[in-house]
């Protein structure tokens, strides 16, 4: 028996549990008011010579009264069961869709995850291979220095898989943060050129996640930058919104959207040694932590501007 089949036999059995005790109840409480009625009104009828009708007798009257209350009762009652029966296909079809989607979602990744991990195990058991069985000291050096950096983006990609596990966790905490003063602290913290203009804003979330956010936003805008290039980092509040705009002048990006997606590839590739390719993925999970929306799109003359929006501390 398909899993669907099954959800829907008990949603349909648990509505038809609650079901039955309705009409029940229902049928029992209505049938004791007519039988109340009937030992009201024939003591009375006696009393006045009897029925003034030509019709059945007052007991055939109240036993088809009972009949047709009993035949409304089961069929409504069958009426639930198909009512049931359909919103427990509809409802199972749709939760095991989302589900679906949501396995898929994480077996891509592990396997992606499990891809760039094995990549720089692999370089490094080269590298040690090579180096060991040389005597030359330039080339143990060089080795040397390619396993320091096979090691940094090691813990580059370990690093950002725990912060994109814990941007996916609901937030424990949720405290007043200027957004402003976060985006100038973490702007000044990077190298390259940045302009930053702000306005107070502030928010509602993790501040130390909000900083992760930020500075996942502007290491990807310098890395993908062109030489010579420039960051723009704006935040201002629109409505119900605190919204940070972080754009730079680099290639043209066909793909924005998909850079959402852990360890993807977009024109050039997005997991080099100095990255892990969980940049973006990090921030679409904080951003989703905080209850706020995330969009990417193509610069005019290239690059990407990503826009991010958190709730506004009322």
């Amino acid at each position: 028996m398909k899993l669907r089949t099954r959800l829907t036999l008990v949603h349909t059995g648990l509505f038809l549990a609650a079901s039955t005790l309705v009409v029940t109840f229902l049928y029992f409480d209505n049938r004791a008011t007519i039988l109340e009625l009937e030992r009201k009104v024939m003591p009375r009828m006696t009393l006045s010579g009897g029925p003034m009708w030509s019709g059945p007798s007052p007991e055939q009257a109240w036993d088809d009264a009972l009949t047709g209350l009993l035949v409304q009762s089961v069929l409504t009652f069958l009426l639930l069961a198909a009512v049931a029966a359909g919103l427990g296909w509809w409802l199972s079809g749709r939760v095991l869709r989302r589900a679906d989607a949501a396995f898929e979602a994480q077996g891509r990744f592990i396997a992606n995850a499990s891809h760039e991990l094995r990549t720089p195990l692999t370089v490094t058991r080269t590298l040690l291979q090579v180096g060991l069985s040389s005597s030359d000291p330039d080339r143990v050096r060089r080795a040397r220095e390619e396993l320091l950096r096979s090691n940094d983006r090691s813990i580059a990609l370990i690093n950002g898989l725990l912060h994109l596990a814990r941007g996916e966790q609901e937030l424990r905490v949720r405290d007043r943060v200027r957004l402003d003063t976060v985006a100038e602290r973490v702007a000044s913290e990077t190298a390259g050129p940045i302009d930053v203009r702000v306005a107070a804003v502030e928010v509602v979330g993790d501040e130390l996640l909000l900083e992760q956010l930020l500075r996942n936003l502007l290491d990807n805008a310098v890395r993908y930058n062109v030489p010579g290039g420039t960051v723009w980092v704006r935040v201002t509040p629109s409505g119900h919104w605190g919204r940070l705009t972080v754009e730079n002048t680099g290639e043209a990006v066909p793909d924005a959207d998909q850079l959402f997606e852990p360890f993807h590839r977009g024109t050039r590739e997005r997991t080099g040694p100095d990255g892990a390719g969980l940049g973006l993925s990090i921030v679409r999970a904080v951003t989703v932590a905080h209850n706020g929306r995330v969009h990417a799109e193509p610069r005019d003359g290239g690059g990407l501007v990503v826009t991010v929006e958190i709730p506004r501390a009322s």
